[in-house]
């Protein structure tokens, strides 16, 4: 789909702040539609009537939502974004078999249609827990989950799989990187389409972008399957434990830790005050050496705008803000370099 197709969407994100969760409060009514597919869905798995509740008012049926039977909770995620289903459940069962903490996924893949749009439909037992609240041991705690997180997918047994997806996926972000870097040679803006002033604000960053990026990351040493996405929002912390959540980006991701490290590093750390303090509590608990992180996290911002720009193209629109986000990120990562690049 071009860039000028009228058959636009949001861009769809689990949380208004994106990565920054808000309240865990199922307090909104949920579209009709949804409704009474997540009823049917749940129906098959509990007996009696099913409550269902909205994170977030929306104006389509993506979002997040709660299932309730007299008896069960569920936690159900309708997504624009088809994914794989099939390979994001064979993690989250293989990594419970292995007792990491994980949201299983009970149902993966289920499908609705609405207004020409097809959405994918997840369910997974509802944990009542909290989100990060700031504190070192819970640094602490994520640290120690993601280091036998990445032990257990040393032996995923369908890491081919998950490294060819991958594969494919750097290689189609490579091809946006050179249509950036053609775009600036030809001072044509059209393919960030209402996002042109943005963009040319950001000549020189961008120019930066296409001559760095690299995104071959499963051809670097030690690349291995990851969690791919780890932000406060894909964090639960219940009974002492972190729970990991989401396992969308799982299954297109293949790269050293430290790729994962960066992101979690980037933003439970770098927020907020004392982000030494913070850095500090998780290389002491991770306990194993740390990798330099700077450079990822600043392959991992460029990675996100030659996403959107390849979204833009699909029809998918996101604000503004998420564009300037990653410029900030990058740019961040640069600032922290001595701190995070330190031995």
């Amino acid at each position: 789909m071009s860039a000028s197709n009228n058959r636009t969407r949001p861009a769809e994100y689990g949380w208004a702040g994106g990565d920054q969760p808000g309240e865990l409060v199922f307090a909104h009514a949920a579209p009709q539609i949804v409704a009474e597919k997540i009823t049917e869905i749940i129906q098959r798995m509990a007996q009696g009537k099913v409550d269902v509740r909205a994170l977030a008012e929306s104006k389509t049926p993506a979002g997040r939502y709660c299932a309730e039977t007299k008896e069960q909770a569920f936690f159900v995620k309708v997504s624009a974004r088809p994914g794989e289903p099939s390979l994001e459940k064979a993690i989250t069962k293989f990594l419970e078999s292995h007792e990491i903490a994980v949201a299983p996924l009970l149902i993966a893949g289920e499908t609705l249609v609405s207004k020409h749009f097809s959405y994918r439909i997840d369910v997974q037992p509802f944990i009542p827990g909290t989100h990060f609240s700031g504190s070192l041991d819970e640094l602490a705690i994520v640290a120690d989950a993601l280091r036998k997180c990445y032990d257990a997918l040393r032996e995923f047994p369908e890491a081919l799989q998950v490294r060819a997806i991958a594969s494919a996926r750097y290689a189609s972000l490579a091809m946006v990187r050179d249509k950036i870097a053609d775009a600036m040679k030809r001072d044509d803006f059209s393919i960030f389409a209402e996002q042109e002033n943005w963009a040319r604000t950001n000549t020189g960053w961008l120019r930066e972008m296409a001559r760095e990026f690299s995104p071959e990351f499963q051809n670097l040493p030690e690349a291995q399957c990851l969690h791919g996405q780890v932000h406060p929002a894909n964090v639960l912390f219940a009974d002492g434990r972190a729970v990991l959540l989401d396992f969308e980006e799982s299954v297109k991701t293949f790269a050293p830790r430290s790729w994962d490290i960066a992101y979690f590093v980037q933003r439970f750390c770098l927020r907020g005050e004392n982000p030494s303090a913070r850095f500090a509590a998780v290389r002491e608990a991770y306990g194993e050496p740390f990798p330099q992180l700077s450079m990822m996290m600043r392959q991992s911002a460029w990675l996100s705008i030659a996403t959107l720009v390849q979204q833009r193209a699909d029809g998918i629109v996101a604000p503004a803000a998420e564009w300037e986000k990653f410029v900030q990120l990058e740019r961040q990562a640069v600032a922290f370099a001595d701190m995070l690049d330190s031995k």
